[in-house]
């Protein structure tokens, strides 16, 4: 699988889903898990993951266009784009970072708590974020 792939993969597992904030979730929540189901992506992404977070392909493009959704449909409070981008690749890519140096690490919870965490960043109550984090994922095709 490439960094394409699972970009496809999520689009298609998260078609079907109405709530923007929930699909902004579940993207962070299979792309954490990748450190485990498919770690030789994840370290592809961890080697080019930073120049990623502004280019025209990927998951970025579709990132920014959920945030800004997410924003005019009053479910996330983003400010910045750019910034809002920046910040949840950079921490999405942090957490891939722990749970490589950390090999025992449990990345299904520790993707839950960081998609909770962003979904807070960016104005969601705290139990509303969690209730979101913490759905049924939906299957990668």
């Amino acid at each position: 699988m490439t960094l394409e792939q699972h970009s496809v993969r999520l689009e298609s597992a998260v078609a079907h889903m109405d709530d923007s904030a929930e699909v902004f979730a579940v993207g962070v929540r299979l792309t954490g898990r990748l450190q485990r189901n498919h770690p030789q992506v994840a370290r592809i992404l961890l080697r080019v993951g930073v120049p990623r977070l502004v280019s025209s392909v990927g998951l970025a493009p579709r990132t920014r266009e959920l945030l800004r959704a997410s924003e005019a449909a009053d479910r996330l409070r983003v400010g910045d784009l750019d910034v809002a981008l920046a910040s949840a690749g950079g921490s999405l890519l942090g957490l891939m970072q722990l749970l490589d140096a950390e090999p025992h690490m449990d990345a299904e919870k520790a993707g839950d708590h960081l998609a909770a965490d962003l979904l807070r960043m960016f104005g969601l109550p705290h139990d509303e974020a969690w209730d979101v984090a913490t759905r049924p994922l939906p299957a990668l095709g």
